[in-house]
Formats: C-alpha cells, structure tokens, sequence
C-alpha cells in the first residue's frame, strides 16, 4: 500500500480521537459556564434576600426630630454595628450624607430596633433623611429616604381595638387607645356613641400645634368623633390618615349613626380649606364591597372637586392585622401627595356612591330591650355568666350599637376585663351586627344600672347552675430570685408584692408587650391571679419556669397554653 508523503501511518484515526477529545471540552466547557452563571443567580438572589435593611419612622417636632424603626434581613449583626441619622445636604452641585445623630441597636420584640433624636434641628426646614446601619466605616444597610420637617404639626393617633396599632404609631405626638393601656389617654367613652373623649387634648402640646389625626380599624372613629365634638377646632386639623377602617359589617355601627353623620362631618372639613387632605389606605377588608363601606358612610357627601383633589385613597394587598407593621411610619410624616410605594391609587367614582344606606336614626327601644356599649370589635355570647365561657361561632354576638333584648339576669363572676361588674344577663339579638343569644355581662348594655345592678324590669333567672370559677393556669417563679409585679406592663410601673423565688401562682392570661427589653425574646407578661395580686398585677413570663425543669435546660421563655387575655 502506498503511503502519502508527509502522512505517517495512523495519524488519520489519531486526527478523529483529538476531534473528539477536543468536542468534549468544549461541552465540558459549556456545562461548567451555564453552572457557573445560575450559582451566581441563586448566590446574588440570596444575598439580595439575605440583605439587611431598615425601616423608618420619622416625626418632626418642634425642637428635634425622632426616627425609630427596625432591623430586617440579617438574625444577628455585627458587634460594633450601630445606627445613624443622616441628612442629605448638597453644595456646589454635589449630595452629601452628613451624620447627624447615632445611637445603637437595642433588641426586642424579636427584632433589633432603634430610636433616634436629634435635637435642635434648622428650623422650619423640609429635610431629607434616611438612616445607616454602619459597621465602623462602612454602610451596611440604609432605609428609604423620608422628608421631614422640625416643627412640622404634631399627630394624634387613635388606636383600634384596646391599644390595636399603637406600638407602631412611633410619630405620633399622642397615642389614644380604645381601652386602658397605658398610652398617652382613651378617646373612647361609656355609652352609645359617646364622643367625649375625643377631642380631650389641647390645641398645642409642649409648642407644638397639633392639625393631623390618625386611626386604625376601630380608630377611625377618632378623628370623626373629633369633628363632631370639637367642630371649633375643625379648623385646626389639615390632615386626617385612616388606616384599613373596614367594610360595611364594620362600619355599620357609629360610623352609620345619623346622630354622628359621618358623612357631612367629613365633608364639611374638606369644604374649610382647599389644603385638607384625607387619605385612606385601604387593604382588602375596606376595599370589599367596591369600596362601598367607606363610599357609603366617609365620601357620599364629598364634592367631585375635593374627590380628585382632597382624597387619596390607596389599595394595598396588606393584611388587616399586620397593617400598621407595613404601614405606621406614615404616621408624624409628609401630607403624601401620591399612594406609598407597594399601594396603587383608588380613583373614587364621582357622583352617587353606593354600598349600605346609612341606619335611621335610633327610636325609643320597647321595655326589655337595649343598645349594646362598650364592644368595639365585637363580643361574643357567653354560655354561662362567666367570660371564661365564650361560645367562639363567627358572627355569633353583639356589636357597638346593637339591639337585644333581655330575659333575666343573675349574678356571676366578676372576671370581665376593664370592669369590677359581676352582674350577668340572659339576652338575644333583636337588630344590627351579630346575632344569636347567650349571657352578656351588665358593663356591655346601655341602660343606666349602676356597678353590679341588673337592667331596669329584668327578672332574676332561677334555673341556671352556678358560675363555674374562672380558670386559671398554675406557674412557679425561678427558684433563683424573686420577681417584681406592675400594674402597667407597658413601662413596668405601679410596682406591686414581689412574688418569691420559687413561689407557686395562678394566673389567668398572658399580653404581649416587648417594650422593656428584659421581657423578650418573646415579650409577654402574665396576669397574676393569686392573693395579693387579684389579675391587677402583672409579671414577665420569662422569669417563670414554664415547665422547664430545675437546674435545665430551660428553653420555654413563655407557657404558651395559657391564653391570651
């Protein structure tokens, strides 16, 4: 066989092998970049989900300016990581960011917060800020940048349910709950649609004026309780933000109510001055309905004018109750002129709005029957004169505002929060929200008894057992060292008996507040039933043993069976 010049014998088989060799790099090559490149994705969208940021609340007052918020994305940050003020200044063309104040992280709530003051900022001044979270010299995270000025008016916030909203409601000059808590005052009142204590504040508080009112949920109420109990100081108020008020099941109490006329008061205040602003950001539960509670019952009134101009209403798909979580840093901050970003704008139909009609005007009640007070929220129907014994069926109860009618009445445990009255009575839905029928305590039915005195006409009941005794949950105190008692759990004042270390006690129910540090990680106190305490006291849950065993491990901070009061 002749050979080709210059081709020695195999090289053509050895040619295909290196052919081949040299494809199965080239597709190991390409395997290894297409890895390479979606590691990286996941790696940056990891980093991106794992990257600490945050929030920021912002409130100028008249001689400083306080921001508050927390830490998000990151479980533990640096030791020596702290947190700064920062305004943005520009000269010659150029932005700088210049610290003004710094303080650092303080754990609780099972988060790191911070609260910061700078005080005697320049004066009447729309500022620009943001906060850092600084690790020495480097920034690792900022919040968005919020404008602020030092003497801006001061906020009134009024809380929803028992104080609903008001540990978020940092930039409010004033914080009034619906119940007792401990905050700055209650702008609720005994009776049906009580507006007398809404407006219980000065005009001017430490120099400065107030013109903004807030509300969550029930809270809504507080600012139309202000205009209808203050209509002097109507003119002082510029700016009213609600928070997710509700739906028509909500809102078909006192915001219904001809006597309190919502609707004309509202827009009687749009129509003072063309500056007013009312916002409302609204979650699913008030934009239901097409909107047609607050269409109803706030806006049927208001003029097309002020609905383009005055109104702003914001759609968001955040949850009733995680609503001041997401949203309470608007509360102390600019008039917004646009929906927050995560919200999209409502444009309000002009002209008729429909949804529920308001409810006539209440009438003399037949003997028997009477208004139901003292229930914002919703209460439900008890099956013995106890409130240990709520018969738990959605919709099954009664509602600020609603009729029933009572059967009989006996005495029973006075185990009512808020309340000494142990009077009880047999009743049954006759009108308004809720239905059905049980026993309902006295400190719920409008009918001018005094404590512990059933309703006018009532018969004694005579066939009912008697009330079982309130249930209770025994703890022991850490062996270790005794444990002081509050009755406000809040700022861990009005100090009662120590309970000894290692002292054995009932108690009734846990609430939550994080507040004093010592109390987390998990934040709740329990309410001490035992002698000398009475459920007036209250105690941190950590420094029980919670069933934990002596000597350890101790890993329960909080016995979770006992119920939230």
């Amino acid at each position: 066989m002749t050979r080709a010049k210059g081709l020695p014998s195999g090289s053509g088989r050895r040619g295909d092998r290196e052919a081949a060799v040299f494809g199965a790099a080239c597709i190991a090559l390409l395997v290894l970049l297409v890895l390479v490149f979606h590691f990286g994705q996941a790696a940056a969208r990891a980093r991106s989900e794992d990257a600490p940021r945050l929030t920021m609340a912002v409130d100028g007052r008249r001689t400083e300016i306080i921001a508050a918020g927390a830490l998000l994305g990151i479980a533990h940050p640096p030791a020596q990581a702290h947190v700064v003020l920062q305004q943005r200044t520009g000269r010659r063309g150029a932005r700088h960011w210049r610290v003004r104040v710094e303080t650092r992280l303080h754990y609780g709530g099972a988060r790191y917060r911070y609260r910061l003051h700078w005080r005697h900022p320049p004066p009447h001044r729309r500022l620009a800020l943001r906060v850092g979270l600084m690790d020495g010299d480097r920034l690792l995270a900022s919040s968005a940048l919020r404008f602020v000025r030092s003497g801006d008016p001061g906020t009134v916030f009024y809380s929803g349910e028992g104080d609903a909203g008001a540990p978020y409601a940092i930039g409010a000059r004033l914080t009034l709950t619906a119940s007792p808590r401990g905050y700055d005052g209650v702008w609720t009142a005994p009776g049906y649609c009580n507006t007398s204590n809404a407006a219980s504040f000065p005009s001017v508080i430490d120099g400065e004026p107030i013109a903004a009112l807030a509300g969550y949920s029930l809270g809504r109420l507080g600012p139309i309780y202000f205009l209808k109990q203050a209509p002097s100081r109507a003119s002082e108020i510029s700016y009213i933000l609600m928070f997710d008020p509700g739906n028509s099941g909500d809102l078909s109490g006192c915001d219904s109510e001809p006597k309190i006329g919502a609707w004309n008061l509202l827009a009687g205040w749009l129509a003072q001055r063309s500056a007013n602003k009312l916002v409302i950001m609204s979650g699913p539960l008030t934009s239901s309905e097409g909107h047609g509670a607050i269409r109803a019952y706030y806006l049927r009134n208001v003029s097309a004018a002020a609905l383009q101009s005055q109104v702003l209403v914001c759609d968001t798909s955040v949850s009733h109750d995680d609503f001041m979580k997401v949203y309470g840093w608007m509360i102390g901050g600019e008039v917004p002129s646009s929906c927050p970003i995560g919200s999209t704008v409502y444009h309000v139909p002009k002209g008729s709005t429909p949804g529920p009609a308001p409810a006539p005007s209440p009438t003399t009640l037949p003997p028997g029957q009477f208004h139901v007070m003292n229930a914002d929220g919703g209460v439900y129907w008890r099956s013995a004169p106890d409130w240990n014994t709520p018969v738990a069926i959605t919709g099954n109860g009664f509602y600020l505002g609603t009729v029933i009618k009572v059967s009989c009445y006996q005495a029973g445990a006075a185990n009512v929060p808020g309340t000494p009255n142990g009077m009880w009575e047999r009743a049954s839905w006759v009108s308004g929200a809720g239905s059905g029928s049980g026993w309902i305590n006295e400190h719920f039915i409008d009918d001018g008894a005094t404590l512990n005195q059933p309703s006018p006409g009532a018969p004694p009941c005579t066939s009912s057992p008697p009330p079982p005794p309130p249930q209770t949950w025994t703890e022991q105190e850490t062996p270790n060292h005794p444990v002081n008692t509050f009755t406000n759990y809040h700022n861990a004042s009005g100090m009662g008996s120590p309970i000894a270390a290692g002292q054995w006690v009932e108690v009734s129910c846990r609430v939550y507040d994080p507040t004093i540090a010592s109390v987390n990680p998990d934040g709740y106190w329990y309410r001490i039933a035992s002698s000398p305490w009475n459920n007036a006291y209250y105690s941190p849950a950590n420094t029980f043993m919670n069933g934990d065993p002596y000597g350890g491990p101790y890993t329960h901070n909080t016995d979770f069976s006992v119920p939230v009061c």
